[in-house]
């Protein structure tokens, strides 16, 4: 397996997104442990869903806003607002993750059970629009 070129680029891949996700946490007060005493399905929620998908969505949320801007300079008003749209639902996506953090802080079941349902509804929209555009 660790002679296949793949999974190095893989393994490349998740590192990087990974720490952009923790990155972005931190300058929110969530790099670290969401308390003191973690529990492991926490630190598993903390490092494999939310930094690893935050930091793609980071990264995709910092793409959307330079086509923005280089769309309204270049007076294509139509590009600009589709980036726009890509921005607002990247933004909302990671200040959900944001919010689930700090649900699981404050050991707030019902909120955590939102922000999971939220990341449910969500991947359920993008399979969607993905099956509705083949």
């Amino acid at each position: 397996c660790r002679y296949n070129p793949l999974y190095w680029v893989v393994v490349v891949f998740v590192a990087a997104s990974l720490s952009l996700g923790r990155g972005l946490h931190w300058f929110v007060g969530q790099a670290g442990p969401v308390r003191d005493d973690e529990t492991a399905i926490e630190r598993e929620m903390r490092l494999h869903v939310i930094y690893l998908n935050d930091g793609f969505f980071g990264v995709a949320a910092v793409g959307s806003t330079f086509d923005a801007i280089w769309s309204t300079c270049h007076g294509r008003s139509r590009a600009a607002a589709n980036s726009l749209v890509d921005l607002i639902v990247d933004g909302t996506y990671l200040a959900s993750n944001v919010l689930l953090l700090h649900a699981m802080r404050r050991r707030d079941r019902f909120a955590a059970r939102i922000g999971i349902a939220t990341n449910c509804a969500f991947c359920v929209g993008l399979v969607t629009v993905l099956v509705a555009s083949i």
